[in-house]
């Protein structure tokens, strides 16, 4: 088995202790893909505040946020797919073909 990586001691998480153990899996999954541990405190500490801004301080968006990040094999952590403004989005087929039929081509 791998070894795990820890959270430093010393980091102030900004959610609840439940949110520790998907730190902890980004910790480990950063490492045993990219081969990647954040340097100090400092480093780990700014992306725990960067996640927290991101997920605008809501825990389960933050989670989501790691698991996509997982999911989709990225080395970041970004905002979710098919998020805006706190709206779900989702592109289909049907969604497009309205768009276009709303479009007015007739000042081209």
């Amino acid at each position: 088995m791998a070894n795990k990586i820890k959270s430093m001691a010393g980091i102030v998480n900004p959610f609840s202790e439940a949110f520790m153990e998907t730190w902890e899996l980004w910790l480990n999954y950063k490492w045993e893909v990219f081969k990647f541990k954040y340097k100090g405190t400092h480093s780990e500490q700014v992306k725990l505040i960067q996640l927290h801004e991101l997920a605008k301080g809501d825990e389960t968006e933050a989670r989501e946020i790691i698991l996509q990040s997982i999911g989709e094999q990225w080395s970041g952590l970004f905002l979710r797919k098919n998020i805006t403004n706190g709206t779900e989005k989702t592109a289909t087929r049907e969604n497009v073909n309205q768009e276009f039929a709303n479009r007015n081509y007739s000042n081209r």
